[in-house]
């Protein structure tokens, strides 16, 4: 735990190297100190081919970190901070960068790992 999911326009597959920001992006996280176990981070990319802003660069990165609860606000917001600044600078030209942190309900969160 935790579940960093990154939705982002399609046309940053041109210019973007996904797996790679996949592959850093639990490093990114743990810098924060909240994360203990960098093996309990899991990271999920979706590209949107459709979306519309009203703004002239259509182009967006949004990172949901769903964790458990327990985070106090400050915590979450250094998080989410820590992984703005972090995709701002990997991705200047991105029109729109947004990250949220969310808590997890503990009671109906399951899992099976092999």
């Amino acid at each position: 735990m935790p579940h960093a999911i990154l939705q982002y326009s399609a046309d940053l597959e041109k210019s973007e190297d996904i797996a790679a920001l996949c592959r850093s992006l639990p490093e990114i996280m743990l810098e924060t100190g909240l994360f203990p176990n960098p093996k309990g981070i899991k990271v999920r990319a979706f590209k949107a081919d459709h979306g519309f802003m009203v703004v002239e660069n259509q182009s967006f990165a949004h990172v949901t970190i769903r964790m458990m609860p327990g985070r106090t606000g400050d915590e979450k917001h250094a998080v989410t901070s820590h992984v703005l600044d972090w995709l701002t600078a990997q991705m200047p030209q991105v029109g729109t960068i947004t990250v949220e942190a969310d808590d997890l309900d503990a009671a109906s969160y399951v899992k099976r790992i092999l």
